[in-house]
């Protein structure tokens, strides 16, 4: 099973996204992208949940994964578009029509999108710095169209419900292989600390800049 594919954002796939979508998530237990018998369906997801709904104060969720170098931004189920907000993952005119080239495009607010590449670039940054490792930035459905990841499902929960702050998330994905052997696993773990050191200080930064409120 893959945890990744079990949060409540567009979960249920085949209602959700095209039949000619690649999606891979699967409907099969014995998958590797099986994404569970129901949304929340696992502990795990439902901690992370939780600690989201504890700490109303969350604006920040980077997912840690392997691997791939590569830092992923929303969305996952179609590509970004800033024309048109009521092309969304809550508008049923659009359901089976996801996840294929031209048909949809998942509205973001054009700050929104702003604020993801500038602190993407200020993780990357960071990550390279430790050893001139390059990780590479892109929307998470360019690498493959997904339903129920973690990253899509806390930043789509102020849309859903405006009394919810607004979470900026990302999934990272690190290293070559998922289990690298220690003497690379300890430079990793120095590169990803760095990014997200430098990701935090962009944070300083950017409210620096706005001033008091």
């Amino acid at each position: 099973m893959d945890l990744n594919w079990n949060y409540d954002f567009l979960w249920d796939f085949p209602k959700y996204f095209s039949p000619l979508s690649v999606n891979l998530t699967s409907t099969d237990p014995c998958s590797d992208y099986y994404f569970g018998p129901s949304a929340f369906s696992e502990p795990e997801t439902r901690n992370a949940r939780w600690i989201a709904d504890r700490f109303a104060n969350t604006r920040f969720f980077i997912d840690l994964h392997s691997y791939g170098q590569q830092i992923l931004y929303q969305w996952s189920d179609d590509t970004d578009q800033s024309n048109d907000p009521d092309m969304n993952f809550m508008n049923p005119a659009y359901d089976g029509l996801r996840g294929v080239d031209g048909t949809y495009g998942e509205y973001m607010p054009p700050d929104d999108l702003t604020a993801m590449l500038s602190l993407s670039a200020a993780l990357r940054e960071g990550i390279k710095a430790v050893r001139g490792t390059a990780y590479y930035v892109e929307q998470t459905y360019q690498l493959y169209p997904a339903s129920g990841p973690s990253d899509d499902y806390f930043y789509s929960r102020h849309f859903t419900d405006p009394g919810k702050s607004k979470i900026l998330s990302w999934t990272l994905e690190w290293g070559k292989q998922f289990q690298p052997p220690w003497h690379e696993m300890r430079h990793i773990i120095d590169e990803v600390t760095a990014g997200l050191l430098a990701f935090c200080l962009q944070l300083a930064k950017t409210d620096q800049a706005r001033g008091p409120a």
